[in-house]
Order: C-alpha cells, then structure tokens, then sequence
C-alpha cells in the first residue's frame, strides 16, 4: 500500500546521513551565547562590599538532533537543546582587603613609633660649678657628659660652658658637652726691675697679672722694685700675682748727733734718720727736758735700730 502523501521535503543542511539509515542518527550541535543572561525580575541584584558571582565565560549551549528516516521514507526529527551554565567565578569586593592593608599599614607605624620614640628632658644650667658637682647634676638627670678641658679665666676646674644650654630640652641619654676651666690662658711676665713701684704695678695689670709689693732694705734709691718673683721673660697664667720687692733704701744710715737740744728736737731727728728713738729720763745739772747723752753717739747703724737718748729731769 503506497502513500499517496508528498513526501516532506528535508533541509540540506539538516541532513547528516545518506541512504537509508538502520538506526537512529544523532547530530549534536553547540551554539554560544555572549554576554550575561537577563535577570529575572525577582532577582535583586547583590549589595556592594558582598562576594558577586561573576560568569566566568559566555553560556554554552548544545543541541542534540535525532534523525530518524522511517520504513515509508518519512524523516522525523527530534532535537533535544541542552544550556550549561559557564563556570563562575567569584568576585570579591576590595574594600575589606584594603581596610585589613591600611590597619597593618597604621599598626606598623605605630610600632615604628614606640619603638623608636625618645623623651625629651630639660637640660639642668650646671655653668659655674665645679666638674664633679656638675656632672652629678647631669647625670641624675638622665644625661651623659662629654667633658673638654680649655684655658679660661674662670677658677681653674669650674665649668664655664656647656652645650645644650641649661634650660633647654633634649632627648634623655643624650650627651651634654662641659667645658671646664684648665686657669687662664700663660702670659709673658713683663720685667719690672729698675723701675718704680708704680710702673711695675702698670706694666703687670697691663698682661693680666697682679702685684705684691713687699718693702725690703736696699742700696737703690727708695721706691724702685729690686727684685721680682717669677722672673720677668717666664710664662705665667693670667690672674697671678707677682711679688715686687720694692726698695725702702739703705739698710745702714747715718746716726744723727742730737746731744744737748731738747727731747721733742732729737726724736723727730732720730725718726728722719729711718731710727727709733728711745728716750730714757735720768738725773742732771741741765735743765729738764735736754738730751744729755746718745747711744750711739754717732756714725752709722742699721735703719730702725734703736738710738738711746738720755734726758735730763733735773735735780
């Protein structure tokens, strides 16, 4: 029994097979889908900062066609359309990650900081102090001390300078230069012998130095330094005192004669004379008051020595 139908005409491109097949064909076709899929209207999208799913490629889909030719020549076909899903991939938000950065960040500079900070203190004024006292004080206070000795007209182991000031403040530990005084800075005694006492006093505060004037028995004219200590040409440090031995003139003078003028007459002549009178009341003729001997009675004798005058008290 033939079909009277026509038979149904079969798209070229849809056929796979040819002659008549003895089971059924499968052709499997795979089409691509760019882009993302439209949400659904119930699907809300997910918050910022939360982990979003992000598809990792386009949607794939497959189509399995059976074809299948009949006894009577009829060709059917079933396609079975099959979608997959592309892998997904997570995307995570940054912000959780650069908020844990920033916190080790700011952690690390505050250890930075501890760690490294320093206190400040304020630097106790020791100028004017001797070393030992000074550096007590400085230590107590937490600091070290660099010690320089120099020359300076300040007492000799005084500290005159320091650095940092007194008053002022710095890392504690830290280190504070003292400058103590080794005395004033040598001078060049100038030679004051054969001068007068008053040009010696000139020429030794003109370098720095002082005078010491002792009086001494010399052959030189009163009044002139006939010696000196230290010497004139050595070196001497500034503030010292040098000793000038002045002169008060001749050790010997010339004893005056003062027998038969008054007491008051022959003392003030005696004293003159660089001696002591020394008056000694004896019985006489003469008339009261009248020197009427002298030990010695003349020549010379050692400036100061005694001269003894004898006055008559009468009888």
């Amino acid at each position: 029994m033939s079909d009277s139908r026509p038979p149904r005409e079969v798209d070229p491109d849809d056929v796979t097979l040819v002659g008549r097949p003895t089971r059924d064909v499968e052709v499997e076709r795979v089409s691509t889908t760019s882009g993302h899929p439209p949400l659904p209207d119930e699907v809300v999208p997910p918050p910022p900062f939360e982990t979003v799913e992000d598809p990792a490629g386009p949607r794939v889909v497959t189509e399995n066609e059976r074809v299948r030719v009949e006894d009577d020549g009829t060709v059917t076909r079933r396609v079975d359309r099959i979608e997959h899903e592309p892998p997904r991939r997570t995307r995570r938000s940054l912000v959780p990650a650069l908020l844990i950065i920033l916190a080790l960040a700011l952690g690390a500079i505050a250890g930075a900081w501890y760690f490294t900070r320093t206190s400040n203190e304020t630097v106790p004024s020791v100028e004017g102090l001797a070393l030992d006292a000074a550096v007590a004080r400085v230590q107590d206070d937490g600091f070290k001390t660099d010690i320089v000795s120099q020359q300076n007209e300040a007492a000799e182991g005084t500290v005159f300078h320091q650095s940092p000031s007194g008053g002022s403040t710095a890392d504690k530990g830290s280190t504070v230069q003292l400058l103590v005084s080794k005395g004033p800075a040598d001078v060049t005694v100038p030679n004051t012998v054969g001068v007068s006492e008053t040009d010696a006093r000139d020429r030794l505060a003109a370098v720095g130095l002082t005078a010491s004037v002792t009086k001494v028995f010399s052959d030189v004219d009163q009044g002139q330094v006939v010696a000196q200590d230290p010497a004139g040409g050595t070196s001497a440090a500034k503030g010292t005192t040098v000793r000038l031995n002045v002169s008060k003139g001749s050790k010997l003078v010339t004893v005056p004669s003062v027998v038969g003028t008054t007491q008051s007459d022959a003392t003030a002549q005696v004293t003159a004379a660089g001696l002591t009178p020394n008056v000694v009341q004896v019985p006489s003729t003469e008339p009261a008051g009248t020197v009427v001997a002298q030990h010695p009675v003349g020549g010379q004798a050692e400036r100061g020595s005694p001269v003894r005058l004898n006055v008559s008290r009468g009888q």
